[in-house]
């Protein structure tokens, strides 16, 4: 049986944490390295590339997905659902 793994996120902020602590103990300035300029176009270059791909490539399948599947199905399934469970009022 695979083992379930819970609190993955509470996990996830303790190891960032601890990865915080250590880069600190060990002279890193995290804020020093966002702001220089080298680390700082790379960010901006990788997310120029992140928005390019997503309105080359996903931005229509993702519009069909939130239309037809997210508003199409569930959303009005649940209106549907909400309408029936209304109190009759007289």
């Amino acid at each position: 049986m695979p083992q379930t793994t819970k609190g993955g996120f509470i996990k996830l902020i303790i190891l960032l944490v601890v990865v915080l602590v250590v880069l600190g103990y060990f002279g890193f300035n995290i804020e020093n390295i966002f702001n220089s300029p080298t680390v700082s176009g790379n960010l901006h270059y990788a997310w120029s590339l992140a928005v390019s791909f997503w309105n080359k490539f996903l931005v229509i399948p993702a519009t069909w997905v939130w239309n037809k599947i997210i508003i199409g199905v569930v959303w009005n399934s649940l209106i549907a659902i909400l309408d029936k469970a209304q109190p009759i009022s007289h």
